[in-house]
């Protein structure tokens, strides 16, 4: 661990992504592309508040995206987190977890995954392998 240098610059496809954050599942892959979005950081996400979701509205900071990964937990009354999870006797509780949840899905660290979604590769393998195949059909 104490030798371990990060690549300077990190690949990541699309289809790479969407497999990540279906390993992640929600409500956590959805904080997790919000924390992307945004360029918040893990720590960041989970202890965002509504009040400061509401913020961000206001200031224009909240991508097209970064809205729609919102709809993954929809805001409770009483719980001011934006990001919640279901505890284990059905109480809410923040989600926690997210940098482990990235090595996990993705096998990096975060900021190797930062780079990689600043630098996306908008290829998805299976998606691009079906359309060769339909443009070598006709």
């Amino acid at each position: 661990m104490v030798d371990y240098n990060p690549p300077e610059r990190v690949y990541l496809t699309a289809g790479e992504l969407r497999n990540g954050l279906r390993y992640a599942k929600q409500p956590k892959a959805a904080a997790i592309l919000f924390a992307l979005e945004t360029h918040l950081t893990p720590a960041e996400v989970e202890g965002l508040t509504w009040t400061q979701v509401a913020r961000m509205k206001r200031q224009q900071q909240l991508t097209e995206l970064a809205e729609k990964c919102l709809l993954a937990c929809p805001q409770q009354i009483r719980f001011k987190y934006a990001f919640w999870q279901q505890n284990d006797i059905g109480g809410l509780e923040p989600i926690f977890g997210i940098d482990h949840a990235v090595f996990d899905a993705f096998g990096m660290i975060w900021a190797e995954l930062e780079n990689g979604y600043a630098n996306l590769i908008r290829i998805d393998g299976p998606a691009d392998r079906k359309s060769v195949e339909t443009y070598l059909r006709n």
